[in-house]
């Protein structure tokens, strides 16, 4: 299906680089009652559209700073003129903006720049302009990527835990293992982006 969105979009990316393209998405631990009010960021995972992928990753709960540090520097670095994610409007973008307001030395200016200046577009919705549906990114994997790529970005089920607290999980216990789900959520994001920008 096309769409004017799609349209203007392959229009502007054709225009940029591919380094200035990046996916990005946060791993946290989520308290009862806590959702977009008190989460720890434990990981921001990235892939810019020239595939440098990479996954800032805490070694304890305490710190959130220095991950949203090297986030900033790294948007300093690539100066983004589009910056996907897959319900990042929805959660990522608002949590980071929340955070970065209660650190006071460090003032995070590229994110701030950043997040106010490049093309801030959400796969979720862009998907949703071409089937009429708001799809979780599972659903959208499958439907683009097929079942082979859904299979690689499951997180492992661990004796019947639920999905925070496998991540919980996995961040203390199988370091290797939690990097590479989350650094899946940013690939698999960029690679339906691509799919849908060279599908037509």
């Amino acid at each position: 299906m096309q769409s004017q969105l799609t349209d203007n979009l392959r229009a502007f990316v054709k225009q940029i680089k591919k380094s200035e393209l990046i996916s990005f998405d946060i791993e946290t631990l989520v308290e009862d009652g806590k959702f977009l009010n008190n989460e720890n960021i434990i990981a921001i995972s990235y892939c810019t559209g020239d595939l440098n992928c990479n996954v800032f990753v805490a070694e304890s709960e305490g710190e959130e700073e220095t991950i949203l540090q090297n986030f900033d520097l790294l948007l300093g670095n690539v100066k983004p003129a589009i910056i996907l994610g897959y319900n990042h409007t929805g959660y990522d973008i608002p949590l980071i903006s929340y955070k970065i307001r209660n650190f006071k030395d460090y003032k995070f200016w590229n994110i701030r720049e950043y997040f106010g200046s490049a093309y801030t577009l959400d796969v979720m919705y862009l998907v949703k302009n071409l089937t009429g549906k708001i799809m979780k990114l599972e659903d959208a994997i499958s439907l683009y990527l097929g079942k082979s790529e859904l299979e690689a970005k499951m997180i492992p089920s661990l004796n019947g835990m639920g999905k925070g607290e496998a991540i919980k999980y996995l961040w203390k216990n199988e370091r290797k293992k939690f990097e590479t789900y989350s650094l899946n959520d940013s690939i698999s994001t960029l690679k339906i982006f691509y799919k849908i920008m060279c599908d037509g």
